[in-house]
């Protein structure tokens, strides 16, 4: 960042150079200054040609004689630098105006303290007794392990941990992207693939729900009967608009839970929903 600052200055000292430098009366030459410098320049060639020098000599003084002016004639006096004052000022105002508008130093300043406080945010979201992260520490979490995954790439809890805060924040893209990129760090982790065929059922277009039906599939062939991989099937065939298949998978679920699970109430009610989306058309 100090680096950054050093830049952006050396750029507007530079600026301020280049709009003084016109200005400056050094250089400064009049009409009679021009005329000695012509003569001067020939009668050196003239000293070096052999014949009719003196007619020539005459006729250079002819000429200067008749372009020196009948007054006097004052230079020009060179603008005062006090005038360069306004100028200077608007050329800050407005480099600094535009810099600010265009480089972006407000995300940067947020990253960087985003990539301060991650350690201690990420600390607390994985201790179980810590006090809960408020959506704004979510943010500011997510943001600083999206720094810290780019030199860590092969962090695959922290690839869990983003995904899940992308699901909390309702950042679809951040979501799948991080499942997607921790299920290839290890497509063999039960728990890793399920988060993944979550997302894409839950916050994917229809080619990412079958996607994601296609792994639950998978999974339920060693666990044919576990209620979250149910539900995750019937909420894929929700989505696909196949509701008696959903109504189906749904009560598979009510038949593996327990009597007393506060969850038969939710899955009755979707077992019911889908059968009146079941009464006014037929499935896709």
């Amino acid at each position: 960042m100090t680096l950054f600052w050093v830049l952006a200055v050396a750029i507007l000292v530079a600026a301020l150079v280049v709009f003084c430098f016109p200005w400056q009366a050094n250089g400064e030459v009049d009409r009679n200054t021009l005329n000695r410098i012509f003569y001067q320049s020939r009668l050196q060639e003239l000293e070096r040609e052999a014949s009719g020098r003196d007619e020539l000599m005459v006729e250079l003084q002819r000429k200067l004689l008749a372009d020196i002016p009948s007054q006097n004639v004052h230079a020009s006096r060179p603008l005062s630098r006090g005038w360069l004052l306004p100028g200077v000022l608007g050329l800050v105002i407005l480099s600094t105006g535009i810099f600010m508008k265009t480089s972006g130093i407000q995300q940067v300043s947020q990253l960087e303290q985003a990539e301060r406080q991650f350690p201690a945010l990420y600390q607390r979201a994985e201790t179980a007794n810590a006090k809960p992260l408020s959506l704004s520490e979510m943010a500011t979490l997510s943001m600083g392990l999206r720094a810290h995954l780019q030199t860590h790439a092969d962090f695959i809890a922290g690839w869990q941990m983003l995904g899940r805060l992308g699901m909390v924040l309702n950042d679809a893209a951040t979501a799948k992207g991080a499942f997607e990129r921790a299920y290839q760090l290890s497509p063999e982790d039960r728990k890793i693939a399920f988060d993944y065929a979550s997302v894409l059922i839950r916050l994917g277009d229809r080619e990412q729900v079958r996607q994601g039906e296609l792994l639950t599939e998978d999974m339920l062939k060693s666990q044919p009967s576990s209620p979250a991989l149910l539900e995750l099937q019937a909420l894929s065939a929700w989505r696909q608009e196949r509701y008696s298949h959903a109504a189906e998978l749904w009560q598979r679920v009510l038949n593996v839970l327990p009597a007393d699970s506060p969850l038969r109430k939710s899955i009755q009610l979707n077992i019911d929903e889908a059968h009146r989306h079941m009464a006014s058309g037929p499935d896709r």
